[in-house]
């Protein structure tokens, strides 16, 4: 269980090969190994997995011993157990927000979407998914309109 940022620094400098995802939460987590003072140690250890691949579908195969992604993201793949969200000062949000162009042909039908986003029942299904709503605490995604 990664409970501390210390559990987390120990399971970084164990892994023989660390998978991390492509996008913003890949940079935050490359910002957050030099946070930690890790980036000479983990030289060459970190394996960004190819866009569109889930960084823990490197796992079972045995290309990474530790992945980070979103808890949505590794929640439902074969083989990877979640060892838990990133401790404390260490945990990295990722925030979705939706919009409708003026130019939208549609407009009332994406109101309509993002509406339910926001809703009780959008926002279950988020939960379901491992997100958070916008200021549900320290969940992994929000959703805003």
């Amino acid at each position: 269980m990664l409970d501390s940022e210390s559990a987390l620094r120990s399971a970084l400098e164990a892994a023989r090969s660390i998978a991390y995802s492509t996008g913003p939460s890949g940079t935050a987590l490359v910002e957050l190994i030099g946070r930690l003072g890790l980036t000479a140690a983990l030289a060459g250890r970190l394996v960004q997995a190819p866009p569109g691949v889930p960084a823990g579908s490197l796992l079972p195969c045995g290309r990474a011993d530790l992945a980070f992604q979103q808890h949505s993201e590794l929640m439902d793949l074969p083989g990877v157990v979640i060892a838990g969200p990133l401790p404390g000062d260490t945990a990295i949000s990722s925030t979705f927000s939706g919009g409708v162009p003026a130019s939208a042909s549609q407009p009332e039908l994406a109101l309509e979407v993002l509406d339910f986003f926001g809703s009780g029942t959008g926002s279950e299904i988020a939960r379901a998914r491992g997100m958070r709503a916008s200021g549900e605490g320290d969940g992994a995604s929000s959703t805003d309109r």
